[in-house]
């Protein structure tokens, strides 16, 4: 996640799904799932474009409240505002809505080097564990790195490595009965197919996730999905709110995708 990102269309598809999952809707049974969000943030890079897909007024009736919110984040002369702070600040999310906002960085630490290695998974450690406290009570984790889910390319401690989440990370959320679920932001590659894409993903998240329930997808328009990884005490209601959340009028916008059988 970059602060640049902030109140673009990625933005607006992010937090009506967390709502929609977090939130009971009429004639839902289940309770309100409790919230905390771990940005994995990174420092804004100077790529031309990214964040500016700002204009996205076909999805205002599907949520007027948050589209005006965002809406006013981004609006001319405010550009200052965009950032992760605001979401909080602007109360965007549930009340009560855990936030750990710190930039995971290794700007300005040696590069090269076995003492560099240890200080940047030290530095990484330090973060994680500051994440965990912060959302310890949490129901619900949602995990927002740069791109997504871990490459084989990349290792924790390398320039890029912030940019991913890594799985001995999300292992370290397990907490026995008290385990939350998670909600991983992954974005597309070009390495094939989306479908194919999503399922490959699926089947690692089974395999190194295996204390959590059957996992699933949501996708959101074309470049852009969430895995959905339900506690065990959470895999109906999450899948029920999945399943509702991708009806009319929200249709059109996202698509749940389930694990194919092998």
């Amino acid at each position: 996640m970059q602060n640049k990102y902030v109140g673009d269309i990625g933005d607006f598809g992010k937090y009506v799904l967390l709502k929609a999952l977090c939130l009971p809707a009429n004639g839902d049974r289940d309770r309100e799932l409790s919230l905390g969000v771990a940005w994995y943030l990174v420092p804004d890079d100077d790529r031309k474009g990214d964040g500016s897909l700002t204009e996205y007024a076909s999805l205002e009736i599907c949520d007027p409240v948050l589209f005006r919110q965002l809406e006013e984040i981004v609006a001319k002369g405010q550009e200052q505002r965009r950032g992760v702070k605001t979401v909080r600040v602007k109360g965007i999310l549930p009340p009560g809505t855990a936030f750990y906002e710190q930039r995971l960085t290794f700007d300005n630490m040696p590069a090269i080097g076995t003492t560099a290695r240890q200080a940047r998974l030290a530095r990484r450690h330090q973060w994680l564990n500051e994440v965990l406290e912060k959302t310890e009570s949490c129901d619900l984790v949602f995990v927002d790195p740069d791109i997504g889910l871990e490459v084989r390319s990349v290792q924790s401690h390398h320039g890029r490595g912030p940019q991913y989440v890594f799985f001995c990370e999300l292992r370290q959320f397990r907490r026995g009965q008290n385990t939350p679920s998670l909600i991983i932001y992954q974005h597309m590659t070009r390495q094939g197919k989306v479908d194919d894409q999503i399922q490959r993903r699926l089947l690692q998240i089974v395999e190194k996730l295996e204390e959590w329930a059957t996992p699933f997808a949501l996708q959101f328009r074309t470049s852009r999905f969430f895995f959905v990884v339900p506690a065990k005490a959470h895999e109906d209601t999450l899948l029920e709110r999945a399943s509702r959340f991708t009806k009319e009028p929200w249709d059109e916008h996202f698509r749940l995708v389930r694990l194919q059988a092998p």
